[in-house]
């Protein structure tokens, strides 16, 4: 019986990657303003005064990289979400965790200093089986189970909230208040973010995500500590539980509408965590 399960899996997971086939097509990039200055305070003043229905811009000063993210005042969920992003960056160095280091902030505005792109654009914009997508990956996963290891847990976990500077691993997005590390709830609810994630995206720009994303669990897996070990377990029994969501998801993704690549992206997932060990 459990043979026949591990078959489905794999069979709905073959069957989704020969579809995508992986190849390069153009990079995915946000719709950002750019603003160029000589100073950094010219540079956001610039950008409040000619960007400011713009919800990220791009600050170039003296040969650096900056974003400034904005939202307008009155929308006072969003104002908060800037302002936790903030504090959550904060403590999160405090701590000894790679952050963005936050340069300004107002209510609606907040500033950082560049890290790199994110892990899509890293999977993404680089040639298939690119050593760099694998050393990034691989670090995330480090990065992740380091900071599991230390009792905490992402909000979210996924992909776009990673930057990758060609050396390390920094956390961005921090909006969602990080959460108290459980390998139940929320290490492994981690896990099947990043790994969900990163197939969809492969998904959407006919990426290699999928040796990416085994890059990532390999990363994680190494640092062998009580809490990355639960987490694989967890995730990997979650998945095994779940073999007729990866051959539904074939039938999801040709019979139904919207969106289709996180429907097909769940075959290759199940079949990643479920052969994780």
């Amino acid at each position: 019986m459990r043979a026949m399960l591990v078959s489905a899996i794999i069979v709905a997971a073959c069957f989704n990657q020969a579809r995508v086939g992986w190849s390069m097509v153009k990079p995915f990039r946000d719709r950002v303003s750019s603003v160029e200055a000589t100073a950094l305070d010219a540079a956001i003043e610039i950008a409040r005064r000619d960007h400011a229905q713009a919800r990220v811009v791009k600050l170039l000063v003296a040969g650096r990289i900056y974003w400034m993210k904005q939202v307008p005042p009155s929308e006072e969920d969003l104002a908060k979400a800037l302002q936790s992003e903030r504090d959550n960056l904060i403590a999160f160095r405090e701590k000894g965790f790679p952050a963005p280091k936050v340069l300004h902030f107002e209510t609606g505005r907040l500033v950082l200093a560049d890290c790199g792109p994110d892990l899509r654009d890293v999977m993404i914009v680089r040639p298939e089986g690119c050593p760099e997508v694998i050393d990034a990956f691989h670090a995330a996963g480090q990065a992740l189970g380091q900071l599991h290891s230390a009792g905490i847990a992402l909000g979210r976990g996924r992909p776009k909230d990673m930057c990758w500077d060609g050396q390390a691993v920094c956390f961005i997005d921090l909006e969602q208040n990080p959460l108290e590390f459980d390998p139940v709830r929320t290490g492994a609810f981690n896990l099947r973010n990043f790994v969900l994630a990163s197939v969809k995206y492969a998904y959407d720009h006919k990426a290699d995500g999928f040796a990416a994303t085994q890059a990532f669990l390999r990363g994680y897996a190494a640092l062998e500590t009580g809490a990355t070990r639960e987490s694989l377990a967890s995730a990997r029994s979650w998945a095994r539980r779940r073999w007729w969501l990866a051959c539904a998801s074939i039938v999801y993704a040709l019979l139904l509408d919207g969106n289709r690549n996180y429907r097909r992206a769940y075959g290759p997932a199940i079949q990643m965590l479920a052969d994780r060990r």
